[in-house]
């Protein structure tokens, strides 16, 4: 399936396996990214994203105005202190090296100016419920694909 969306090698003759194509945002609903709090002042939102290259990776990016320097925020990756890395105007948080049997785990990011508090809760998972929901075909067939592999991960280590 990763050929398929990245379109690299044959990717052409290979098809969507059955048990892809079986799985449903309803599926997938327990595990949609949650937000609580109040933005504070210069923070305009969040998005979500999942790296697959050597690891799985989490990433939470906040969106900022450019209003306020990054300083002026403090930044919590399940109630830790964290430093974020910039990203032209706007920071994220990541999680690294994620197993396949945590990818439905949910994290906490936060960001807040000691007045107001915006907290984004969300699993690798829910990067997948993303993907059903809003993706073109060949990314809501990756989020089915992720959510299987966890799955499968969770009956053979029985999580």
């Amino acid at each position: 399936l990763s050929q398929i969306y990245y379109e690299y090698g044959d990717f052409d003759s290979l098809s969507v396996d059955g048990a892809v194509s079986a799985v449903t945002l309803d599926n997938l609903a327990p595990y949609a990214l949650t937000t609580t709090g109040t933005k504070p002042a210069g923070v305009t939102g969040a998005s979500i994203a999942v790296e697959f290259n050597t690891d799985n990776t989490l990433r939470i990016t906040f969106k900022t105005d450019g209003s306020k320097a990054l300083s002026n925020y403090t930044f919590l990756l399940d109630d830790t202190q964290m430093t974020p890395t910039r990203s032209g105007k706007n920071a994220y948080l990541e999680i690294k090296n994620i197993a396949a049997p945590n990818l439905d785990i949910p994290h906490t990011f936060t960001i807040t100016d000691g007045t107001d508090t915006y907290t984004v809760t969300a699993s690798a998972l829910s990067y997948a419920y993303t993907s059903v929901k809003n993706g073109n075909e060949a990314r809501r067939n990756l989020g089915k694909a992720l959510y299987l592999y966890n799955q499968a991960a969770n009956d053979k280590f029985g999580v």
